[in-house]
């Protein structure tokens, strides 16, 4: 009975054994996969969070310089916009500045090129305002083209205007706010581009004859390139934003008659950096974002984070994911950078 007895202890004390040992493994298991999972969910919510600035920039990138084709140089610009103190000195219309490095370098191909962590950009913009899509197509008494002067032109839409309040052409007459803006609701005149064109010109807004929407083209600022509106062309918007980062938050701040307040887009956002080949006019962006505190694994600096991007070691301590695209600006194909 006595060894009989030994035997059953023996029995339970390895049974215990092989039980805790099992448990232990579970546990490191589980651990594990709760840790890999954790991981993979702030990668993705960094690489959305990335995917999100991009999806930001690329209708407005892809639309910068549309309208303005007839301007060879930023000057060219610069002097239809000459009204508008605020602008002067921009490098229109796409600009790279940055907070901590030279703005020009020569890349690997040994182009010059732009590159920076701040962006003004002036881009072209369809009637978006409203629920039902309007195209603004102006059409005048007689059909024809007709030069861009500095004494009004008249014009009015195709569809009589019955839809122009939906549109942000439209506005309250107030002879007291800025009569040279590049977007505000409200104002009595705004700066708009046609594809046609090739310039930027000053549109204003007669709405005092009931639903009969009529307004004046005319030339604006010192602009000494002779273009002409044509009938059955699209009235675009002409706006500039400029785009950077700030305490983790990509911001953003709209250009009305004075730049405007800073307006957060999307948290999380370490860092972007953008360079534009001057020769082949290629832009490039890229965006450092993170998914939040991980200091789970030893990381080191990314390879695919550019050398001229600013870069802290504090950003280590993150679970960070770097995003890419690149835009072929067909646009600035004329305009001399």
């Amino acid at each position: 009975m006595k060894r009989s007895r030994a035997f059953v202890l023996t029995e339970l004390l390895t049974g215990m054994a092989l039980q805790a040992g099992f448990l232990l493994v579970m546990c490191t298991a589980f651990y594990m996969m709760l840790s890999f999972y954790t991981r993979t969910q702030q990668v993705l919510t960094a690489r959305e969070r990335g995917q999100r600035v991009i999806a930001y920039f690329d209708t407005r990138i892809r639309h910068a310089g549309l309208g303005l084709w007839k301007c060879t140089s930023s000057r060219d610009i610069n002097n239809s916009l000459s009204s508008i103190s605020q602008l002067e000195g921009i490098n229109f219309p796409v600009a790279l500045t940055s907070d901590y490095t030279d703005t020009t370098i020569t890349n690997s191909l040994g182009h010059k090129t732009y590159c920076g962590n701040i962006l003004t950009l002036l881009y072209a913009e369809r009637n978006i305002a409203s629920s039902n899509i309007l195209n603004l197509v102006v059409v005048n008494n007689n059909y024809q083209s007709a030069d861009i002067v500095a004494t009004p032109t008249a014009f009015r839409l195709i569809n009589n205007g019955h839809k122009f309040r939906d549109s942000d052409f439209y506005h309250y007459v107030n002879s007291q706010m800025s009569p040279r803006v590049i977007y505000k609701y409200g104002s009595v005149q705004r700066f708009a581009v046609m594809t046609t064109s090739g310039v930027p010109f000053l549109l204003q807004c007669d709405v005092n004859n009931g639903n009969s929407y009529k307004f004046n083209v005319y030339k604006a600022g010192t602009s000494t390139i002779s273009a002409k509106i044509n009938p059955m062309d699209e009235l675009l918007y002409l706006k500039c934003k400029r785009l950077f980062v700030e305490s983790e938050n990509f911001k953003y701040i709209d250009f009305t008659d004075d730049w405007g307040k800073k307006t957060p887009h999307e948290k999380g956002i370490l860092e972007i950096y953008m360079e534009l080949d001057t020769v082949t006019k290629i832009f490039d962006l890229y965006v450092l974002s993170t998914g939040g505190e991980d200091n789970s694994t030893e990381r080191s600096k990314p390879e695919n984070w550019p050398d001229n991007a600013r870069w802290k070691d504090e950003y280590l301590k993150q679970s960070i994911y770097i995003s890419h695209a690149s835009w072929k600006m067909h646009n600035l194909e004329n305009i001399a950078l």
